[in-house]
């Protein structure tokens, strides 16, 4: 055992790299982009980190956090989702906040024990929460509101910005049109946005790397991931003179990226151990929409109100108007904002032509690439037969969906939910999860007219599953390791802080990643979960109706919806 002397003395810093895929870093490393980055990992462990389902920002930062999936700790999506059979009364989407997560969590471990915590731009953490140490929240902070604990701490930091400023990205009229020198001459704001806001938060982030003493310092950066978003394609094809001031743009953004973990690590010490972790990677986006709920018809699960049918048959004139709107906001939005605001509209219309008395299943979209499919309780209650021989059939059924024009699958996993979610929160996920393939994305849409159909405007970039790990330390085993999961992220930071890990996380230590003699001499150390450790999320909403517009307009600036 390490005296307790030797453990007070342990430090780890967290680099989250939003967005972070060794897809992109590799060729940025070995084309000279990236150079210090590489000569760090030279004696470092690195290997994937897949994410959780689905490998969306809020919950996958939850999960660094505390240790547990999804079903741990109750975030799948940006707002609070439920089941498709809930009441339209019942139905409260507000968004995510620091106030879901249960408690204690990786800060408050860690405070407990008498260590000192900095945080800057992690998810999750808004509204700022007293820790032993230093907040500085990140994404879900609305404009104009305090962001920092202590709240002194926020006049301190001067002209600090927490995300890009309304506006900075590709806008709306480039791409309504479609003209490329429009969508170039565009991205240059969000680029240069990027870089900014990398310079201010790494000089945040070094002044209070030395003015304050810590032993768990972390900081995510964020302009990985805008880019990604909006400009894959420009990172895979350099040959696009149109483009050629954005690349040298983007690779100097990368370039600056690599000089800031550098000097961060550099600050750190040598005895620290430095973790890189992503809550999820990167890949093209989707460029096809599929509606489940058109093939639960096929396979009667799902039902329309014959009143509605009729309805649409007497009235064909509405319904070709109708397409004709969507058909327009289609041409004119992007990708993602076409398919939210048809969505948003879908989704209500479908319910209103629904049977729910012979309705057995519902899809949930739940990010691209991944669907859910709620269960009317009614007819099909958890644990009946009824509830389990739906859901095989269910999931034998979507292993056979296939592209009606390509013959391709749609589908590459279906599984039911507490095959992936383990926690008291697994009961509010959907009663089965379907992994699709990347080229898809899920859309609620009462009159699809087909099973899948393209995407007019596709975006650039999109999330996937595989994100980056690596540690970087006096302790670490140099090399490539096999692949592991982000809850193991919490319990490897527990350990070398020396600190006991609850047992209530569902995470392990990434042990390949540390010498044995280290695993030997100090083994990991389990420990009851300390009381309220899996209490319900706070009923009581956080932000206020213009906080919540906020929040969704800055989510939509990025690219989210």
């Amino acid at each position: 055992m390490t005296s307790s002397s030797t453990t007070d003395q342990r430090k780890v810093l967290i680099l989250g790299i939003d967005g972070g895929t060794w897809d992109l870093l590799d060729r940025l490393m070995s084309d000279g982009t990236m150079p210090r980055l590489a000569g760090l990992l030279e004696d470092g462990a690195k290997g994937v980190l897949r994410s959780v389902c689905p490998p969306l920002t809020p919950a996958a930062w939850a999960t660094v956090l505390t240790g547990k999936g999804p079903g741990g700790h109750g975030v799948l999506d940006f707002r609070r989702t439920p089941s498709r059979f809930t009441p339209p009364e019942g139905r409260k989407r507000e968004f995510v906040s620091s106030k879901l997560l249960p408690r204690p969590y990786l800060y408050d471990l860690v405070g407990n024990a008498g260590r000192r915590v900095v945080s800057i731009n992690v998810p999750m953490t808004y509204p700022p929460h007293e820790i032993n140490g230093l907040m500085i929240t990140g994404m879900f902070t609305p404009r104009g509101s305090p962001f920092t604990y202590p709240p002194e701490l926020q006049e301190k930091l001067g002209d600090y910005e927490v995300d890009l400023r309304p506006g900075e990205g590709p806008q709306v009229d480039a791409w309504l049109l479609g003209r490329e020198e429009d969508v170039a001459y565009e991205s240059d704001p969000l680029v240069r946005g990027c870089r900014r806001i990398l310079a201010k938060r790494a000089d945040a982030a070094l002044t209070l790397m030395d003015e304050e003493s810590w032993s768990l310092f972390f900081i995510v950066l964020t302009g990985g991931d805008r880019i990604c978003h909006h400009l894959w394609k420009q990172l895979s094809d350099e040959g696009d003179p149109l483009f050629r001031d954005i690349h040298q743009q983007i690779r100097q953004f990368f370039a600056e990226l690599d000089a800031v973990i550098a000097k961060l690590v550099d600050a750190a010490g040598p005895d620290t151990s430095t973790v890189l972790v992503s809550d999820h990677g990167f890949g093209s986006a989707a460029r096809k929409k599929v509606y489940f709920d058109l093939w639960l018809q096929e396979q009667n699960l799902a039902y329309r109100k014959t009143s509605a049918i009729a309805a649409l048959r007497k009235a064909p004139g509405n319904r070709i108007a109708r397409l004709a709107v969507k058909k327009l906001l289609k041409l004119i939005l992007p990708a993602r904002k076409s398919i939210a605001l048809i969505q948003k509209v879908g989704e209500s219309e479908l319910d209103q032509v629904t049977d729910n008395s012979r309705t057995l299943v519902k899809s949930r979209p739940l990010y691209t690439g991944v669907c859910g499919f709620d269960l009317n309780p009614d007819l099909a209650a958890p644990g009946s037969e009824t509830y389990e021989e739906t859901r095989r059939r269910l999931i034998e059924g979507l292993a056979d969906v296939r592209d009606p024009d390509s013959g391709e699958r749609i589908v590459e996993q279906a599984v039911r939910r507490e095959d992936i979610y383990q926690g008291p929160f697994t009961e509010a996920a959907p009663d089965v999860v379907a992994q699709l393939n990347p080229a898809y994305v899920p859309v609620v849409d009462p009159w699809p007219g087909r099973l899948v159909t393209d995407l007019p405007k596709p975006a650039e970039g999109d999330h996937r599953f595989e994100g980056i790990f690596a540690l970087l330390s006096p302790q670490a085993v140099a090399g490539t390791i096999k692949p592991r999961n982000l809850e193991d992220v919490a319990p490897t930071i527990l350990y070398l802080l020396g600190l006991a890990i609850p047992d209530d996380m569902t995470g392990q230590v990434i042990r390949e990643a540390i010498r044995e003699d280290r695993i030997k001499a100090d083994p990991p150390r389990r420990q009851s979960a300390e009381p309220g450790s899996q209490d319900a999320p706070a009923e009581q909403p956080v932000y206020s109706e213009e906080e919540e517009a906020d929040i969704e307009q800055r989510l939509k600036d990025i690219g989210y919806l």
